[in-house]
């Protein structure tokens, strides 16, 4: 992403401004703007195509999700970019501008990660908020809706300040929990996302304007995945990488209408993005998002052919040809031990663990302070609830792995056995069971092993006695 991201963003700008400029008679601001916009492509939509192909590892995929991070981060200075040209008017006006507003920006940031590291932490460990599973979901919120309000008082743009507020809410301790509770929300609120870009677009002015929209849709798709095959190849990857990935990005992406909404509002000193030029964009951008899976399909096809005849003319030559397999991912990075809760029980077993085995392990519990012990013994820790499924498709465990429940609630623990079951077929799941009524059930709901703490209690007594019996009386 350091050789290829730069390279596709900074060629892609200059395309777009130039389009904009030569063809379409822009003016240089509106122009940069317009640059800007067409350098992103669409992180969800690419990212839930390889996630459907089970794709995601695989080369293309790796260089598409390395671009696709660099655009995403690229975000707040292009913004600031548009911005500080919006208002400027002149060179030094315009640096100037951006000097403020990337002040101001790095001042937000350094409050938000001061605010992560230093007190979010400390309130979380409050024993009345430790628990408490609406918290994260409600830190989210305020984070996001804090992080606008002060990026707006601070004379830049709110979604500039709710997009900070998201990064920094991903790095964050609670950032896989949040996920999780938010899970049965995220369908609704992408659909209405995009559902609110389409309301964007005029379906009549689109039907008067169907073949300029339609060559500068075939000009961007065509343009973009040129410049970014070449950007992906300079980077060292092969032709038939480079064109796939150039035809997956080749898409205008949904941070696009972030720019957009700053381009739109006019200045003393410049004016905005014309009527005429955001009805063409939105409607480009519409399409190209539209034509995502086709496009991707197509650039699967041509990389295939491009394999199938490389190897033809090796044969031909009489070289030997080589398969080179498609990398599936590390898998040893993959975690081989889970263990969910992390109380006392769990603080003796890591204990005895040695710290090879330890490498292996990771710990999940809701609660901050016991991930920090985890973390203090070596194992990796995270903060989330093992019983949603949604935690377990953002983490990294092998099938076959040993799970280990510790917690004490046998609802919870039977839920948890079942959902484990059905994700990790191969898994050996090993549950601890509070009382001797409910270690069956365990059984029949798919753990492997109950560790009866009754019976096993009973046991250590029945020691405990035998030693005072066998002890000389003094």
């Amino acid at each position: 992403p350091l050789v290829a991201g730069p390279l596709q963003l900074v060629s892609t700008l200059l395309f777009g401004a130039g389009v904009a400029y030569y063809a379409l008679g822009s003016g240089i601001v509106e122009a940069v703007a317009v640059g800007a916009m067409v350098s992103l492509s669409s992180t969800v939509c690419v990212l839930r195509i390889l996630q459907d192909r089970s794709e995601l590892d695989s080369r293309h995929g790796r260089a598409s999700l390395g671009i696709l991070l660099f655009q995403d981060i690229a975000v707040v200075p292009l913004v600031l970019l548009v911005s500080a040209m919006m208002k400027g008017g002149t060179l030094a006006g315009t640096l100037e501008l951006m000097a403020v507003s990337a002040g101001i920006a790095i001042v937000l940031v350094a409050f938000f990660v001061l605010l992560f590291r230093y007190v979010v932490p400390r309130v979380q460990a409050l024993s009345d908020l430790r628990r408490n599973r609406d918290f994260p979901v409600l830190l989210a919120l305020l984070m996001a809706g804090g992080a606008a309000w002060l990026s707006q008082r601070g004379g830049i743009s709110a979604s500039l300040g709710a997009f900070v507020a998201g990064v920094l809410l991903a790095v964050s301790p609670f950032a896989t929990q949040i996920r999780s509770d938010i899970q049965p929300l995220r369908a609704l609120l992408v659909a209405l996302f995009f559902g609110a870009i389409g309301m964007l677009g005029d379906v009549a002015w689109l039907s008067r304007n169907l073949l300029l929209v339609g060559g500068l849709t075939l000009l961007l798709i065509v343009g973009k995945a040129a410049l970014c095959a070449i950007a992906t190849r300079l980077a060292g990857q092969r032709w038939s990488v480079a064109i796939v990935t150039g035809m997956a990005l080749s898409q205008i992406g949904e941070f696009s209408f972030v720019i957009a909404t700053v381009a739109r509002e006019p200045s003393e000193l410049t004016e905005g993005l014309s009527a005429r030029g955001f009805h063409v964009l939105s409607s480009v951008t519409l399409v190209s998002l539209v034509a995502t899976p086709l496009l991707f399909a197509c650039g699967n096809r041509i990389a295939a052919t491009m394999r199938v005849r490389a190897a033809a003319r090796l044969a031909a030559a009489g070289t030997p040809t080589v398969v080179e397999e498609e990398p599936r991912g590390d898998h040893t990075k993959f975690h081989e031990i889970v263990i969910i809760g992390f109380g006392p029980a769990a603080k003796v077993l890591a204990e005895s663990l040695d710290d090879e085995t330890r490498k292996k392990v990771l710990v999940i519990d809701l609660g901050l302070d016991n991930v920090e012990d985890a973390t203090a013994l070596g194992l990796d820790g995270l903060v989330a609830d093992g019983a949603q499924i949604e935690t377990w498709e953002h983490i990294e465990v092998g099938d076959p792995c040993i799970v280990l429940v510790t917690v004490p609630d046998p609802t919870t623990v039977r839920n948890m056995v079942g959902m484990l079951r059905r994700l990790l077929p191969q898994a050996r799941i090993i549950v601890r069971g509070r009382y001797h009524i409910h270690c069956e059930g365990l059984k029949r709901a798919g753990a492997d092993e109950v560790l009866d703490e009754e019976k096993n209690v009973g046991t250590t007594l029945a020691g405990a006695l035998q030693r005072a019996l066998d002890r000389p009386q003094t």
